[in-house]
Parts: structure tokens; sequence; C-alpha cells
């Protein structure tokens, strides 16, 4: 990938470190899953180390047990 022949025969030098690193991240599963978990581990992030993302998680958690409860037909704890 490094030192790629652009159209018109002259190597293609500058950026193409980055457009090898790009290539990576996009065309390989490993690249592709780096990208995953870095999207999640901020994603998880934000929910943690913010206050609008914990009310937000605390909310949606009380809903599932909601559910749960009406669902198996258990008191619900709150």
């Amino acid at each position: 990938m490094s030192g790629t022949i652009h159209k018109d025969g002259i190597p293609e030098r500058i950026g193409s470190g980055a457009r090898d690193v790009c290539d990576w991240l996009q065309f390989t599963a490993l690249g592709q899953l780096f990208c995953l978990a870095v999207f999640f581990y901020g994603l998880f992030a934000l929910i943690i180390l913010t206050e609008p993302g914990r009310k937000i998680a605390e909310y949606l958690i009380e809903l599932v047990v909601m559910i749960g409860c009406n669902l198996f037909g258990a008191p619900y704890p709150y």
C-alpha cells in the first residue's frame, strides 16, 4: 500500500501512510473490531461520566426491570 502508483505513474507518497491506516481500519476485520471497540468505549464513558448519561442509564435499567417484573409476574422492587 505504501508508495502506491497513481494513475499518471507518479508514486504517491504524501499522505499514503494515513491512507494505509484508513484502509486497514476500513477493510480488515481487526480494524473494524478496533473501531467498534473505540466507539463503544467512548459511548460507555459518556454514559458513566456525564450526569445526563447516568440519568438515561438509570431510566433504561428501571424500564427493563419494570418490563421484566410485568412479564414474569414478580413484584416491582421500587
